[in-house]
């Protein structure tokens, strides 16, 4: 769904998912745009170009998302 918006961007996105189906208490949708917010503004964090990391694991009976970009962050 991002895609198009990173390569017009000049963005890779690097997606590493845990290969079992993690569960995420919460109300769907919300939680989409909530994650679509994030990687969009990560994208958006890097006008000259770069690599926005996507990983997904499960720990200690936790799913964990992180996303991490190469932008400026928030100042």
């Amino acid at each position: 769904m991002l895609m198009p918006l990173a390569k017009m961007n000049s963005v890779e996105l690097d997606v590493s998912a845990e290969k079992r189906a993690l569960y995420i208490l919460g109300e769907r949708k919300k939680l989409e745009q909530a994650f679509i917010n994030i990687i969009k503004n990560a994208i958006e964090a890097m006008p000259d170009g770069g690599k926005t990391r996507i990983k997904t694991t499960y720990e200690h009976h936790l799913a964990k998302i992180r996303i991490c970009g190469q932008g400026k962050g928030m100042i």
